[in-house]
């Protein structure tokens, strides 16, 4: 085992400040490769209707035994906080996602806005263009989304009074707000684990949710200036953290570090793309044009550097006495 005197001996992939960055653009890649997943599962031609279900729903399960096993892992911070992270991929990708699509297409309908107003068409087919030459601003999973909102901010001030949850970013709201919540427990060790899970989950859905808002054409829509406003400020959060990020040292911190990180970050890729800045490789890669193909050799390679930095993070090496990375 390398001693912590010649920390410089191990791989260039564990070296901290190379490591911030390849951790942060392994985490970003999952980004993407959820979307060539779901795009894949949803809108393959001749896919049977009960496939896209039955895999989402295995994935979620999977991602319910990755967490199982992650709280059950000891000695190794770094492992618990690669099945949290994995884990939590899984059950938003897998039971989320597929669930929120199948009430947007059961139980809500796209919104557009016509003469003005908002109203309901039928149904939408992303792949298929739009009926009378209006978009939708929401299809029908993002209106379910949306009406979980509320939900979503009440669950945020309760962590934000729980004196035990150690959030980096609830610590700094807390710090500028001057609300104080108590000591932490001193005896408590926290489930690495279940923390890096519920980060994944809740920025995923906080950032939704404030897309959401902006980008709703009965409020502001997005070409309003308040998109643009809050679009300038999340690009500058995710600047400042991406700095923050640069600076852990440790795997399994950078890891959950990172989660949030990406979460904010990706705002930036979903906006630009509805500008119309650029459009998004890991959505079109199917149609056999030069184009979707150039796209999918891309998206295979970023899979492939995906699933290489999993394994190589999976098998970080560990101080035994600290249960850490070197």
């Amino acid at each position: 085992m390398t001693s912590l005197s010649s920390r410089a001996d191990l791989p260039w992939i564990y070296q901290p400040k190379i490591q911030a960055i390849l951790v942060f653009l392994w985490i970003l890649m999952e980004k993407m490769v959820a979307h060539v997943y779901f795009v894949t599962l949803l809108y393959t031609p001749g896919m049977p209707s009960w496939l896209p279900l039955t895999i989402g729903v295995s994935v979620g399960f999977l991602g319910c035994v990755m967490v199982w096993k992650g709280i059950h892992t000891t000695g190794n911070e770094v492992r618990e906080s690669w099945y949290g992270f994995m884990g939590g991929s899984f059950l938003w990708t897998g039971f989320l996602e597929m669930w929120h699509h199948l009430m947007g297409k059961y139980n809500a309908q796209p919104v557009i806005m016509k003469n003005g107003e908002a109203a309901f068409i039928p149904s939408f087919d992303p792949m298929l263009g739009p009926e009378g030459g209006i978009y939708p601003f929401f299809m029908g999973e993002h209106a379910y989304l949306q009406s979980t909102s509320m939900m979503c901010l009440i669950l945020f001030f309760l962590m934000f009074t729980n004196k035990d949850v150690r959030c980096r970013m609830l610590m700094w709201f807390r710090r500028i707000l001057k609300m104080r919540v108590g000591m932490p427990t001193k005896t408590m060790k926290p489930q690495y684990t279940r923390v890096a899970a519920t980060e994944y989950i809740f920025v995923n859905w906080f950032m939704y949710v404030v897309m959401l808002a902006v980008l709703d054409e009965r409020t502001f829509g997005l070409n309003h200036p308040v998109n643009y406003v809050v679009s300038a400020g999340v690009t500058l959060w995710a600047a400042y953290i991406i700095w923050c990020q640069t600076k852990q040292r440790e795997t399994g911190l950078t890891i959950r570090y990172a989660i949030a990180t990406v979460g904010v970050f990706w705002y930036i890729p979903e906006m630009t793309t509805l500008w119309g800045w650029y459009k998004e490789p890991w959505v079109n890669f199917y149609n056999g044009s030069p184009e979707h193909n150039i796209n999918a050799l891309l998206m295979l390679a970023i899979i492939t550097a995906y699933i290489w930095l999993s394994v190589k993070y999976f098998k970080t090496p560990i101080n035994p006495k600290s249960g850490r990375s070197w």
